[in-house]
């Protein structure tokens, strides 16, 4: 991620990074690593991270059997906080 940001700056490109929402079907340890991920990511692009949805917006497919692929509702709330900014 920091070399992302860095080379961004170089080029005078605004990068805006949105938060990874959590799922709830994954194992702990992935759920951590989400978490950890999006700590990270705020820290590195602060004014331009957008903070993921509450997990209470994300609506998984009832078709997808691992719980991370989400319908086109969680999609538009994720699309509206980027709109939002």
């Amino acid at each position: 991620m920091r070399g992302i940001q860095h080379w961004a700056s170089r080029k005078d490109i605004r990068i805006i990074w949105t938060g990874i929402p959590q799922f709830q079907k994954p194992p702990e340890n992935m759920r951590r690593t989400i978490t950890d991920l999006n700590i990270l990511a705020e820290d590195i692009f602060e004014r331009d991270y957008i903070p993921a949805i509450p997990p209470q917006h994300i609506h998984p497919g009832a078709w997808d059997m691992t719980g991370i692929h989400y319908t086109t509702s969680t999609a538009q709330t994720i699309l509206n906080s980027i709109i939002e900014i």
